[in-house]
Formats: C-alpha cells, structure tokens, sequence
C-alpha cells in the first residue's frame, strides 16, 4: 500500500499553488500589462498571494473567482468588498463565494460592459 507523508502533501500542494500563482500573475500581466508589466516576479509574486489571502477570506475559491478578484483589486482597490455597491453582497453568509462574484460581475457589468 502506498502511502503519502504529510511532508510530501505539503511539497505538492506548494508546488500547485506556485504554478496556480504563475498563472495569476500571467493573467494579470495580460489584462492589465501597464500595471503590471514593470513589476518584478517577486512582487507579482506577493501581489498574487495576497490576492489569493482576500479571496479566501471573501470564501473565493475557483481559479476564474480569485482572477475575478484580481481584476477588481485592479480596478476599485483592495477593499473593493467594503464599497457601498459591494458590502451588501460579501455579507451575505448563505451565498457561496461563487454566488457572491456572479452578483458582482453582474453589478460590474451594468457600469463596464467588456467586464
């Protein structure tokens, strides 16, 4: 019987969350390339860390999600959960964190139709 030692879970799973940030930051570069484009692997690399930090606590957890989060991190700021036309949305328990970014793509997209 093959078994895995919590030391190895831990390689892999750092392992993908390093590709999965990869992915962020090449995303990021992509969408918004003036921004982020002068900015060196280390900082995109706590950038996208800390993008992943809010996202998680917002209850984000699909990759699509946590890029969704990044854009609005870009375009409102990193308390974009705490604005007027926002809070509403992240305070509601019941809704899982997928459920809260489809109701604010919808807002986003009422004011940013490209959204």
């Amino acid at each position: 019987m093959l078994t895995i030692r919590a030391q190895q879970m831990a390689f892999f799973e750092s392992s993908f969350a390093d590709t999965r940030d990869q992915l962020l930051a090449e995303y990021g570069r992509t969408r918004f390339p003036s921004r982020f484009d002068s900015r060196t692997p280390e900082q995109m690399t706590r950038f996208c860390g800390a993008t992943r930090a809010l996202a998680a606590q917002l209850g984000v957890e699909a990759e699509s999600d946590v890029a969704t989060v990044l854009d609005l991190i870009v375009m409102y700021g990193p308390r974009f959960h705490e604005l007027q036309w926002t809070a509403d949305v992240f305070g509601v328990a019941a809704w899982s964190g997928a459920e809260k970014m489809n109701e604010i793509r919808r807002r986003v997209r009422r004011t940013v139709p490209d959204f």
